[in-house]
């Protein structure tokens, strides 16, 4: 075989809903095709300047949380320790977001 049969690697997808005025939902899918995430960073920098004291990150459609969606995710949880606000981070495979969504 000569490798070619490997699927292309989908950049991350990162969109940001603000679901009330307490709460704004990350969504990621995808995989990280690089070892920074530059689209997820941008996004959680986004979701950071909307201001709101609660922040979901949906990370249930993530094909693999790379170590780069990893350290992304992390350094935003101190960002959002220090400055006051609450954080849920919803890991690859849950139903919870679901659940979110129905609430908006």
């Amino acid at each position: 075989m000569n490798g070619s049969s490997h699927s292309p690697v989908t950049p991350l997808d990162v969109s940001i809903k603000q679901l009330d005025d307490d709460t704004a939902l990350i969504s990621v899918c995808g995989k990280a095709a690089t070892s920074r995430c530059p689209e997820l960073d941008d996004a959680l920098g986004q979701a950071e300047s909307l201001g709101t004291p609660g922040l979901v990150i949906d990370l249930t459609d993530v094909t693999e949380a790379e170590q780069s969606v990893v350290s992304s995710v992390t350094a935003f949880q101190e960002r959002c320790i220090r400055g006051g606000r609450w954080l849920v981070v919803v890991p690859p495979g849950s139903a919870v977001t679901e659940f979110l969504l129905r609430l908006s």
